[in-house]
């Protein structure tokens, strides 16, 4: 039932996304965070050279932390094999999930070239979910879209009650479905503790990029 459900609002997802995004924006409480943490990410581009790989990480950690719902990512990005794992692999699992995360923005935003953010609308999505459709502006103009999805999350810590549950990079390819294709494959193949290995050395990667 689990599965199925998920499957389900993954779908959703992936269809309002795909939606042409209207040319005037739409403020409220999901743009808000956004528009917050494209400030930060900013920032850690601006300074990327001083900050380095473990600077622009803890710059990213916090928000990361409080407007993303790391927990329902990790759970979603295993499937129906969460159901087979004791509470000490969950919490493994959400913390490496999270960590790489983290190092992954630190790595992508690592550079000014004099690009900006474009906040384009926040739109209405299945489920009572939004999406807010961002973009990255390039120094000539050329823009790559990175739109989110969020949902109403009584837990969060962000102030808003919105949380981001997947990210699609160029406005149509869920980063969730993606690591939910790879970390099934995994766990077949190497189990739980494979995939925990498998994440780790993504995370030791990224960062040796940086050295």
């Amino acid at each position: 039932m689990l599965r199925r459900r998920l499957s389900t609002i993954l779908v959703s997802m992936i269809l309002a996304c795909a939606a042409t995004a209207p040319a005037v924006a739409r403020a409220g409480p999901a743009t808000d965070i956004i528009e917050k943490f494209n400030g930060a990410l900013m920032e850690v581009m601006q300074k990327a050279d001083s900050l380095q790989f473990r600077g622009r990480y803890e710059t990213i950690e916090p928000y990361v932390r409080s407007i993303f719902d790391l927990d329902f990512m990790a759970r979603f990005s295993v499937g129906r094999h969460w159901k087979t794992l004791d509470e000490n692999q969950r919490v493994k699992l959400v913390d490496a999930f999270s960590r790489l995360t983290i190092a992954t923005y630190a790595d992508r935003f690592n550079d000014y070239s004099g690009e900006s953010f474009e906040i384009e609308t926040e739109a209405s999505a299945p489920r009572d979910t939004k999406v807010v459709h961002t973009s990255i502006v390039k120094s000539d103009g050329d823009k790559v879209a990175i739109n989110y999805l969020m949902r109403p999350l009584a837990s969060a810590t962000n102030g808003t009650g919105w949380a981001v549950i997947d990210i699609f990079l160029k406005g149509r390819f869920s980063e969730l479905a993606r690591r939910r294709s790879e970390y099934v494959s995994v766990l077949k193949r190497e189990g739980f503790e494979g995939l925990l290995r498998a994440i780790d050395r993504k995370v030791r990667k990224i960062e040796q990029l940086d050295k």
